[in-house]
């Protein structure tokens, strides 16, 4: 195959930087490739990214040594026009891509820029809105969308240029599993018809087992090139590296500790299936019952007949629940469901066309914003909407400062928020300078510090690697043992499988479960028409025989214990 990426000791410094963002970068990607780039947060991957079309450094500026070109195209000799005849990027953060007033024209603007014909041009856009799931959106206005359709539209919108180079950003990044499932299929069908080449930036396992190569960088450098079996086969590679393991493979290590099994790591259920078939095989029925809700504690949020949306459009269709203080609580459903339409609800950002929020005992409707606040932090699906200040340390203080805290208290508070978070280091960084990773970190912070009852988190875990992954995993555990009331709305299933007490799941606007999480992942019918997943040791039981017998197990170390212990009683 012929090389259509080469980059060759490539350097480069951000304006005004003496620290090298991009350290002697070599690398060569050959047309058809998929290459995934990985590594811990502000390790320089988007950086890398944004050299193959000439953003750095014709419109960025800085530093640039060294030499990249796409298919035979110095980019030190394109400006950005001609390098996007090329190469298509989607970048991490879809509204930065996002001007037109309607999802069609946003994806028209490529091809109509390229001089195309009429014809060709509809012919592309239909396409690419068929292949990224927005039919039916044609007339919406992008900027109106929830966060994985504001994705969805900036894929559709460099598909229609049909381009030799796809640089995918976290491109699976807030969309439900149904759509994130359509994009990689879309990946591999692009690469089989069209022989188009991907370098994508990613940390999720359906993603990394697509790559022919993972590329692997710290420190602005690339650490090395893995086949993917290779990686995850090898348990210190992988936490050195800061891959997010996945479970069926964190099974299979787990089981290899304990001396339960020998021989290569398997990448999938499918895999794994027959390993398990023969360890479980004769475990005798589970004898207890599925756990009922245990909590009794006093009633924080009410929510009665409520349905809610935006100026003529209902998202919210009367909606019941009731949330109890030190309940950690997940909210789940597909794009577009209504999970942060009912959040944004429950603070009071918007109010209810019919029903009402109860908070406290106090009606909403009683209540400003800056009232419900102190009770409820609510941390944003996109955290840069919420910054304003010049430092890290003055955006996590401008609360507790509002508050009227002495500075002892408000220094104290600021402390102790951003070491939770790992941010200590970073407290005289302008937030905006921060890798979004950083900045979904910084975002916890300021809730923290305000000390609330309550946090309502919106995909905190977006564009996260392993460390910092477990670093927001690690701050919620002793947030739900301190007591604290925690609502999480993710597609992650694996984090609500690990953290949360009770899943509430949105369809179209309706509540359609509501109970303990273990009953949840067993319950297929809802988690069907909840538009999640199961999460993978589910789905590799319900593939044994008589899978009921460990009808609750949701988690690998459960399931280790069960094998080990020949028993499940």
């Amino acid at each position: 195959m012929n090389e259509v990426i080469r980059i060759r000791d490539l350097s480069y410094f951000y304006p005004y930087s003496e620290v090298a963002a991009l350290d002697h970068i070599n690398l060569s990607i050959r047309e058809g490739e998929i290459i995934v780039l990985t590594g811990p947060t502000g390790s320089g991957k988007t950086t890398l990214c944004l050299t193959l079309n000439g953003v750095i450094p014709h419109i960025i500026g800085g530093r640039f040594e060294g030499k990249v070109s796409v298919d035979g195209m110095d980019v030190l000799e394109h400006d950005v026009e001609e390098m996007a005849t090329k190469v298509g990027i989607v970048f991490q953060s879809p509204e930065v891509q996002l001007f037109s007033t309607s999802v069609v024209s946003e994806v028209a603007f490529g091809p109509e820029n390229l001089a195309l014909p009429r014809g060709e041009i509809m012919e592309r856009v239909d396409w690419a809105i068929s292949s990224a799931g927005l039919r039916g959106y044609e007339e919406r206005n992008p900027t109106k969308l929830s966060d994985g359709e504001k994705r969805k539209v900036t894929i559709a919108s460099v598909l229609a240029m049909r381009p030799k180079v796809m640089v995918l950003d976290e491109p699976t990044t807030g969309l439900d599993p149904l759509e994130a499932r359509r994009i990689i299929s879309l990946i591999e069908s692009l690469r089989n018809k069209y022989r188009t080449t991907f370098l994508i930036v990613e940390h999720r396992d359906q993603i990394l087992r697509l790559a022919d190569r993972v590329v692997v960088m710290v420190n602005g450098k690339v650490l090395g090139e893995y086949r993917p079996r290779d990686l995850f086969d090898d348990e210190r590679l992988i936490e050195s590296v800061y891959i997010r393991i996945p479970d069926v493979v964190k099974l299979f290590h787990l089981l290899r500790k304990e001396g339960l099994y020998e021989g290569r790591i398997p990448l999938t259920v499918e895999e794994a299936l027959p390993a398990i078939f023969r360890m479980t095989s004769g475990i005798v029925p589970r004898r207890s019952t599925m756990p009922e809700d245990p909590n009794g504690n006093e009633e924080l949020i009410k929510m009665e007949g409520v349905s809610c949306g935006y100026k003529k459009r209902r998202v919210i269709n009367g909606v019941s629940l009731r949330v109890r203080e030190g309940e950690f609580l997940a909210l789940v459903g597909r794009n577009g469901a209504g999970k942060t339409t009912l959040a944004k609800c429950i603070v009071g950002l918007i109010k209810p066309y019919s029903g009402r929020v109860v908070i406290k005992g106090t009606d909403t409707k009683d209540l400003k914003v800056a009232d419900v606040s102190p009770i409820i932090s609510y941390v944003f699906q996109n955290p840069e909407h919420q910054f304003f200040s010049m430092s890290v340390e003055d955006e996590v203080a401008f609360g507790p400062r509002n508050m009227g805290l002495g500075s002892e208290e408000v220094n104290e508070r600021v402390e102790e928020a951003l070491k939770s978070v790992d941010l200590l280091h970073l407290r005289e960084k302008h937030p905006r300078s921060l890798s979004r990773g950083q900045m979904q970190r910084l975002a916890i912070a300021i809730a923290l510090a305000m000390r609330p009852q309550a946090i309502i988190l919106d995909e905190p875990t977006t564009g996260q690697d392993e460390v910092s992954l477990s670093k927001i995993e690690e701050v919620l555990g002793k947030l739900k043992k301190d007591g604290k009331t925690i609502i999480l709305i993710t597609h992650e299933m694996g984090l609500v499988s690990r953290l949360a007490d009770r899943v509430i799941a949105l369809a179209d606007g309706r509540v359609i479960f509501d109970g303990p999480t273990r009953n949840f992942f067993w319950d297929e019918q809802a988690v069907r028409r909840a538009g999640v997943d199961f999460p993978s040791i589910v789905r590799l039981l319900k593939h044994l025989p008589n899978p009921y017998r460990f009808r609750g197990i949701i988690k690998a170390e459960e399931l280790v214990e069960v094998i080990r212990e020949r028993r499940w009683a």
